[in-house]
């Protein structure tokens, strides 16, 4: 169960955005008072509690690290720049570059944020669920206010839509955006920090189905990249169009590509008992 609630003596404009969340999540908004944070969540049965501050929001659960929207790795990964194995699933080297992307299933917006802050693409994401989507609503919004750190600008150039993902898309035009990027929750979760597990409460726990990818692959007029964990078997749904024809390496986890735009598109095997193998890059397709 989750609850809303505010910082102690919150002012008019924080109270305003608690009914406002509270509203949009479907559940009650609860005085704060003097009470304690866990003390009001077990008072009221709650295993989640919302939080709005005066600077910030987040969400709690007991024992856990509170999630809010932040650039996590983003310097990081911009070590990486164009070559990160994202980027370069997403906008290939020898491709046209890529200026929009709709990211989805947007979750904490990470993804989004190297895609936008780095790539420089403005970037649509799509969530299912409302109280991430008020996070991500508060959490861009504060990041793009900080003008003077490297993410603000990619954090500026992202907007969020509260819907399921194939629903969203089936309401866009046929090719009305030159990528769309899939990253459906992992059966077996990845190693994460401890507010992570927040998240996967909160979370749409979708597989990736026949609709959301057809949906993707009418929405995208170039290619839809879908990031699988490493070294895993291509999904046993299968793929319109040509298919599964580009797959990129990455650390931890792999980037499925249906590529529209190569006619021999590079296609990176990771090791599954079998030789990897590789078709040789050739132009863009006219």
């Amino acid at each position: 169960m989750l609850i809303v609630s505010t910082c102690r003596k919150p002012p008019e404009s924080v109270v305003a955005r608690a009914k406002a969340v509270a509203a949009r999540c479907g559940c009650p908004l609860i005085e704060r008072r003097s009470t304690s944070v866990s003390k009001l969540m077990k008072l009221h049965g709650a295993t989640l509690i919302y939080m709005v501050g005066r600077q910030s929001e987040e969400i709690r659960a007991a024992g856990l690290d509170p999630l809010f929207v932040h650039p996590g790795r983003f310097y990081l990964k911009r070590v990486d720049g164009l070559e990160h194995p994202l980027l370069r699933a997403l906008a290939p080297p020898q491709a046209k570059p890529v200026n929009h992307v709709i990211d989805a299933t947007v979750g904490l917006a990470q993804d989004a944020l190297q895609i936008a802050g780095i790539m420089g693409a403005t970037v649509h994401g799509i969530e299912a669920s409302a109280p991430v989507s008020c996070l991500l609503e508060e959490g861009l919004a504060r990041m793009a206010a900080q003008t003077h750190r490297g993410f603000a600008k990619g954090a500026s150039q992202i907007t969020v839509q509260h819907g399921q993902a194939a629903e969203v898309l089936a309401s866009m035009d046929t090719h009305s955006a030159p990528v769309v990027y899939l990253d459906p929750m992992f059966d077996t979760p990845l190693a994460a920090e401890s507010r992570f597990d927040v998240f996967r409460h909160l979370a749409q726990h979708r597989p990736l189905d026949s609709a959301l990818l057809e949906q993707a692959h009418r929405v995208a007029e170039r290619r839809v990249v879908l990031k699988v964990p490493g070294a895993s078997p291509e999904p046993t749904l299968k793929a319109p169009g040509p298919g599964w024809n580009r797959r990129v390496r990455g650390r931890a986890v792999d980037y499925l590509v249906i590529e529209k735009e190569l006619a021999l598109p590079t296609y990176e095997c990771p090791d599954l008992g079998q030789k990897s193998r590789r078709r040789q890059r050739s132009d863009v397709s006219s």
